[in-house]
Order: structure tokens, then sequence, then C-alpha cells
């Protein structure tokens, strides 16, 4: 089975902005290389839901996109998950 990534995306942070980092380009981009992903680029919905939905995910590798304050919530919930 393959892996399976969870993307948390502030595509509204500074360095996404500058990149012009997107769903549809990261979309492409896990496409291309044939891995599966999920995308939360729900900024409008509060970061504990989000967080929450990460939480529930299966996903074997968490990715942060955004900013330091996307990177930090990552951070303390993947460290928290036991898998």
């Amino acid at each position: 089975m393959p892996t399976r990534y969870h993307v948390l995306l502030n595509s509204r942070a500074g360095t996404a902005l500058a990149h012009g980092t997107t769903r549809e380009g990261l979309e492409r981009l896990f496409g291309d290389a044939h891995l599966a992903v999920d995308i939360d680029d729900e900024t409008h919905r509060p970061i504990e839901a989000r967080l929450e939905r990460l939480r529930r995910s299966e996903a074997e590798v968490i990715v942060a996109a955004g900013g330091d304050g996307t990177v930090t919530a990552a951070e303390f919930e993947a460290s928290a998950l036991k898998r």
C-alpha cells in the first residue's frame, strides 16, 4: 500500500504566497510522483478543526506548508500521534 500524505496548507502565509504555493500545484506535484495525498487548504476553518481532521486522517506523513504558525501547529499535533 502506498504511503499516504496529509498536507496542512496555509496558502495565505508569506512564504506560500511568495512561491505561489496552491492546492492545485501541490496536487499536480504529488500526482506526477504517483503519491496519495490529502490537502487541507481550508484556511477559513479554525485551526483546531483542521488539526482534528489531521488527527482522523490515515496519513503516514504530515506536511506543513505555510508560515511559522502552520508548521508549529502541525509539529505539535504530529508529536502527539502514535503511528
